[in-house]
């Protein structure tokens, strides 16, 4: 009875929190590593790297990817510090305009994902490409927009809830 608003898609709530649950879990772990260096990286940090690969010739500023990547400009700053110390990434501003931070990934940073590619860490998306192969590409948009959608959601109820007026009650 209460679980009723899901319909016919109980199974894919379950599949999405599970989801969540695990990628909230290991989101920030590094654990991704390959055979020429002792680094690694979480899989968020990778997510970084693959989006700022993604096309290489437009300079991206850290603003549009924190958006892009929905994560906090924070958050997102405090994750670029660790990349480009770590020799992952480089950052750059244009001449007359040294506040838009542009990011583009090192060699070192992109040596690192071609052996990562290369690796067992990728696994789990071929078995993902795999089911989404016997699908249409329509279908497989209409599966993009439905995620995309949903994570836009979540965040406008996150910053909803942010706006409303909090207040501090004592715990006795």
């Amino acid at each position: 009875m209460y679980l009723d608003w899901m319909g016919d898609y109980e199974n894919v709530v379950e599949a999405m929190a599970g989801f969540g649950n695990v990628y909230s879990q290991v989101q920030n772990r590094a654990f991704f590593h390959v055979p020429f260096t002792d680094k690694k990286l979480s899989p968020l940090e990778m997510q970084i790297i693959e989006y700022l690969l993604k096309d290489e010739s437009t300079h991206k500023n850290m603003t549009e990817v924190a958006e892009k990547l929905s994560i906090s400009q924070s958050y997102f700053s405090k994750k670029i510090k660790q990349l480009a110390d770590a020799g992952f990434i480089e950052r750059y501003h244009l001449n007359g305009n040294r506040k838009n931070i542009i990011i583009k990934v090192s060699d070192f940073g992109k040596k690192f994902y071609k052996a990562y590619i290369e690796s067992e860490h990728i696994k789990p998306w071929k078995r993902v490409f795999e089911k989404l192969d016997g699908l249409d590409s329509d279908t497989i948009q209409i599966f993009a927009d439905v995620l995309n959608g949903f994570t836009r959601d979540v965040e406008s109820a996150l910053e909803f809830g942010r706006c409303e007026d909090t207040q501090l009650i004592k715990i006795e």
